[in-house]
């Protein structure tokens, strides 16, 4: 079967590996669409998150049950996704089953092999089931959606209007789309410098859209929201926040931001950290997709082959033209390899 795989920052290699044969409490999935996340160009750009190599990338899928433990409540042919979240159930907060914040939180495609491949193996216990009828290419996008449903019941405690999100890549435009969409917030600002970007936010009719905060008619925020990770951003949204504002952080930083720690004192200001998402949100997700109510086409840019995936990254870590990449394994998975 192929296997993207990471060897080293800036190295990927697509390698020819033995279908994987599943333990007596392990499912065999067959891959349909794995899509590829920010997190797996930190892993790409600097390895972040990984603790061997080489090892398959990704933790964003759709696919099918191959084979499964008996009694586990899957059986050959089921569409699924799976919480990719790996827990240490060790730790204080696993112990209390709070596995959100479990202190060693990984997930697959870092610490065990991932879903950029034809099959994968995993826990029956980590697997959620689509209808039958579900769209499976809307499917591909489950996970991002959690990530997104996630952020947006935090930023709902915080806001009900009057909202800025710095970064329109796939989450951020995400966490827009449902806060306009299901939370019916109307005043919301989308900032990007990615022209492409910008674009497609703009398609999707939010308040404003802006390159960058000096033309955007509305230049202070009651809630910020970050999803670029970006240590210049994180400047510019503590200024831009109003008196006893809130900026929620929805990115993982490569370069720690420093701040001017007086603009939070003087104004007031909270900062409230936003990361992943429960198993009860991941099949939440899943509801959201069946119910066929939201339409997540646009958020997919284009579909490659694995042998395209290493490309694909370089692209995405460039000035890309593009949001959710997924890789298509749907004609490979037709081959036993």
């Amino acid at each position: 079967m192929k296997a993207l795989r990471y060897y080293a920052p800036r190295k990927l290699q697509v390698d020819d590996l033995p279908k994987p044969i599943p333990n007596p409490d392990q499912a065999l999935i067959k891959i349909l669409y794995s899509g590829i996340c920010g997190s797996d160009l930190h892993i790409y750009r600097q390895g972040m998150f990984m603790t061997y190599a080489p090892e398959t990338l990704g933790h964003e899928f759709v696919g099918i049950v191959e084979t499964a433990p008996l009694g586990s409540g899957y059986k050959k042919g089921d569409i699924v996704t799976a919480n990719p979240a790996v827990y240490c159930n060790k730790c204080e907060a696993c112990q209390r089953q709070d596995f959100i914040h479990c202190e060693n939180l990984c997930f697959i495609g870092e610490v065990c092999p991932g879903c950029h491949a034809e099959y994968m193996l995993i826990s029956p216990n980590k697997l959620i089931k689509f209808a039958d009828s579900v769209d499976i290419r809307q499917a591909a996008v489950v996970e991002p959606l959690a990530v997104a449903h996630h952020a947006c019941k935090i930023i709902s405690q915080y806001a009900k209007n009057d909202i800025a999100i710095f970064g329109c890549g796939p989450i951020g435009i995400l966490i827009g789309y449902l806060l306009k969409n299901m939370y019916h917030i109307e005043q919301i600002t989308m900032i990007d410098k990615n022209q492409y970007r910008l674009q497609q936010a703009a398609k999707l009719s939010f308040y404003q859209t802006a390159a960058a905060l000096e033309e955007a008619e509305t230049k202070e925020f009651s809630t910020i929201v970050d999803v670029t990770g970006s240590a210049a951003a994180f400047k510019t949204e503590l200024q831009s926040l109003k008196s006893r504002g809130t900026l929620i952080i929805a990115a993982l930083f490569e370069e720690l931001p420093t701040a001017d720690i007086n603009i939070l004192v003087n104004k007031e200001l909270k900062i409230v950290g936003d990361n992943a998402y429960t198993h009860e949100e991941m099949q939440e997700a899943v509801k959201i997709i069946e119910s066929n109510r939201y339409d997540f086409s646009w958020l997919i840019s284009r579909f490659i082959s694995c042998d395209e995936a290493p490309q694909a990254f370089e692209d995405l870590c460039g000035r890309t033209q593009d949001l959710k990449i997924i890789i298509d394994f749907t004609d490979n998975n037709s081959a036993e390899k």
